[in-house]
């Protein structure tokens, strides 16, 4: 047998029965755990580095799991891809900030982020990515920091964290943005969308791309622009199943656009939905069909189109 770390190969023989003569041969490979704890000294804060974990091995793999307590360097950074099925911060463990850069990727494929420290644990994306797969969460306390993107497949949720998408800093580009597909939900998770900061940039986008995604009870936040000519946060619903989300929508200010709330062709986010259009802010039904929502607020646009909006299952005011 072999191994890899990720998991060990055994090579078998296959003979006849009642025969000692033996022909071919099969490998099969079993899932090997890995269970790593972030070092109270480590050398770096390399994650990559095995000198900084305990044992001394990365924990990389679908059979993966990274631990951490309290460390003198709680400044982590990817260096390569890396898939774990879960993060856990352990009762009194440090307030932590895991980074992940351009090009790189964090996936999550069993149970996500557990947060049991009592205090925030944040996540950058530097043009990074983390896709939760499976049904991974990303826990609760948590705060990630989007100039990248998040994917949330499979059963996968959002959890009680806090999601904050930057706008776009380049002219023609957009910022942070992340994605619901297959049976994933946003749970109970905030979403701040923030907008472009020079002209002709695009805010933080929030979409939800399958009819089996969820809404959950989010709370999703998109801000309109205050520099002229850029674009404020943009939520889109292409598919969805009934939730109860909070949106609220803000207008720009010095020539900059409102925050948007799209819908497409069959899309609804069902009979519970608050929805909030402040300023300028703009709500486009025009090539949804008819849609329905819990309830409707503020001074904002809303594009109907041919189609018919209806208001009121959530017995909030509109």
């Amino acid at each position: 047998n072999t191994g890899n770390g990720n998991q060990t190969d055994y090579t078998y023989m296959v003979c006849e029965a009642g025969s000692q003569t033996c022909s071919n041969s099969v490998a099969v490979s079993f899932g090997q755990t890995i269970d790593a704890t972030w070092s109270t000294n480590p050398v770096s804060g390399d994650w990559n580095d095995p000198q900084n974990w305990t044992p001394p091995i990365v924990p990389d793999g679908p059979f993966a799991r990274a631990t951490f307590n309290t460390s003198t360097i709680t400044d982590v950074s990817l260096s390569g891809a890396i898939a774990v099925k879960n993060i856990i911060f352990n009762p009194g463990a440090s307030a932590f900030t895991i980074a992940v850069r351009a090009r790189q990727t964090l996936t999550l494929t069993g149970a996500g982020v557990t947060n049991n420290s009592g205090q925030e644990q944040n996540f950058i994306l530097t043009r990074g990515t983390i896709m939760f797969e499976n049904s991974a969460t990303a826990g609760r306390n948590a705060l990630y920091s989007c100039d990248g993107t998040i994917l949330f497949v499979d059963s996968s949720n959002a959890g009680k964290s806090m999601f904050v998408f930057s706008g776009g800093t380049v002219q023609g580009h957009g910022g942070g943005g992340a994605d619901f597909r297959d049976n994933s939900s946003a749970a109970d998770a905030t979403f701040i969308l923030e907008a472009g900061t020079v002209a002709g940039a695009d805010g933080g986008t929030l979409g939800f791309l399958d009819s089996q995604v969820s809404a959950g009870n989010a709370t999703i936040i998109a801000n309109g622009a205050t520099v002229a000519n850029a674009r404020g946060g943009q939520v889109t619903f292409y598919a969805i199943l009934p939730s109860e989300p909070t949106i609220i929508c803000n207008g720009g200010v010095n020539g900059g656009t409102g925050a948007e709330l799209m819908f497409f062709e069959g899309s609804n986010p069902g009979n519970l939905a608050h929805v909030q259009l402040n300023g300028d802010a703009f709500m486009d039904m025009s090539i949804a069909g008819d849609v329905t929502i819990g309830s409707l607020a503020g001074n904002g646009l809303v594009d109907l189109g041919d189609f018919t909006l209806t208001v009121g299952g959530n017995n909030q005011n509109t």
